[in-house]
């Protein structure tokens, strides 16, 4: 009752979940290299109840943004039947798929209720899809896409950088402008589940990865944004501080795993990362944990960020990087020289005038069109 009465009290202090990924199964149709999902032999999947179970809790506290992903989660028949009941319970649904299966019950769920897709796309060159995915799909997925564009829905694309792409990543960014797709997220690889059976793809440079896209997208910002780039040039453009780098951070997203643990990120696991598991609480009271901000990231902790000019930009930097590379999830991120590099270039073309006229589109585009906003 104590307890009860604890929530109660400062419900209006409660960070409400914002972002929700639902891992519906850990199967898939290719085997990633990079892929940091993937963790255990046998496959798992989350059942219909406790999907609705989730999608039903949720709604008694708000709308949130439901992203359903895996392992695959177009494997999933119940698919198209869950984006129709977030959709109907206000919720704003979206998938992320690597694109190979894309049904037309599910291609109509996505039409009916707006729902949003990202396409993982990290070349266009077959043999380097069968390398990096081991077998070649790389026609599904560009059919795929074409679907979707076609059938009125412009989704997002995902590019993972590795050694073995690196070179594709400027042939993505003209394959997405072709298609008048407005929005690519870039990320660094994690060496995570199995990515980290295979640690020699990464070691990319983030300076040297976003010196490839920062030209491109001052040329073309008004035809694509490039989260990668905008990330750091929006809070000095705008004077708008991020103090967070991610919604699980602050305890706004959380991410339920195909096996049922509700966790603060899908990239770490165990201890203090897990809040509990669908087989032995219902969600509602694992909901009220991680309302009341238990086992939320304490960045005043960050002792090396606090100090750094470059806080309020890069947000800290990604957790799970920091904890996969240091085992603790307050230690030191090992991109910070680069985003000093970064903040220094960036910098000196604002007082050169170089960014004014894109400076000015960013300020007037609409918060739901910044490439920041757009990706998950």
């Amino acid at each position: 009752m104590a307890r009860k009465k604890l929530y109660i009290a400062t419900r209006n202090h409660i960070k409400k979940i914002e972002t929700i990924f639902i891992q519906l199964t850990s199967s898939c149709n290719l085997h990633c290299k990079y892929c940091y999902a993937y963790r255990d032999e046998s496959p798992q999947k989350l059942s219909s109840q406790q999907v609705n179970e989730i999608l039903n809790t949720l709604s008694l506290r708000g709308s949130s943004v439901i992203i359903f992903s895996g392992g695959e989660p177009t494997l999933d028949n119940n698919l198209p039947e869950y984006i129709r009941t977030a959709y109907n319970l206000n919720h704003k649904p979206g998938i992320a798929t690597n694109g190979v299966f894309l049904p037309e019950s599910l291609l109509e769920a996505i039409v009916d209720c707006g729902a949003f897709i990202q396409f993982s796309l990290d070349t266009l060159d077959h043999k380097t899809f069968n390398s990096l995915c081991g077998l070649d799909r790389l026609n599904n997925i560009l059919d795929n896409i074409n679907r979707v564009l076609h059938a009125g829905i412009e989704p997002t694309l995902s590019f993972t950088v590795t050694q073995i792409n690196f070179t594709d990543l400027t042939s993505i960014v003209e394959f997405a402008l072709s298609k008048g797709i407005t929005h690519l997220h870039v990320g660094n690889l994690v060496n995570s589940g199995r990515a980290s059976c295979y640690r020699g793809l990464s070691g990319v440079s983030l300076y040297d990865l976003w010196d490839i896209l920062y030209p491109i997208q001052i040329d073309y910002y008004e035809y694509i944004g490039i989260d990668l780039v905008e990330e750091f040039i929006l809070p000095l453009a705008t004077g708008v501080e991020r103090h967070i780098f991610c919604a699980p951070m602050e305890g706004k997203g959380v991410e339920v795993t195909s096996s049922g643990r509700v966790v603060a990120c899908g990239m770490m696991s165990g201890g203090w990362f897990t809040y509990g598991e669908l087989n032995k609480n219902r969600f509602e009271k694992i909901l009220e944990k991680v309302e009341l901000n238990e086992n939320c990231l304490d960045t005043s902790k960050l002792v090396d960020c606090q100090k750094c000019e470059a806080h309020f930009v890069c947000g800290c930097g990604c957790r799970a990087i920091a904890f996969i590379n240091s085992g603790n999830p307050y230690g030191t991120h090992p991109h910070c020289n680069d985003v000093r590099k970064i903040l220094t270039k960036v910098r000196k073309d604002m007082v050169s005038g170089k960014l004014d006229a894109y400076i000015n589109f960013l300020k007037n585009l609409p918060s739901e069109k910044m490439s920041n906003s757009r990706y998950f």
